[in-house]
């Protein structure tokens, strides 16, 4: 039975287009939608990419960081590829 779905696995389209984001590529949002709002996050705000491959063209971003005094603010979420422009700072 497991060798059975193994093999179906492995049949499965392989057909992926390749990321023009990379991991660790610094990224700002460049689109507002109510799923990033509700996580905190807003058009302008910059990012780094946490992983190299998108699932359903979405890519872990982490929008994270601390402010000058010390606090913890942002959080990491998923956010559709075209919703982000690459850094090149």
């Amino acid at each position: 039975m497991l060798s059975k779905n193994i093999q179906k696995i492995r049949e499965l389209p392989k057909n992926f287009k390749p990321l023009e984001i990379k991991e660790y590529d610094l990224v700002e949002l460049i689109n507002d939608k109510e799923e990033y709002a509700k996580q905190g996050i807003a058009k302008g705000q910059r990012g780094c990419v946490m992983s190299e491959y998108a699932t359903m063209d979405e890519v872990l971003v982490d929008f994270s960081g601390i402010d000058k005094d010390g606090n913890f603010y942002g959080n990491c979420i998923l956010v559709n590829v075209n919703d982000l422009k690459i850094i090149n700072d």
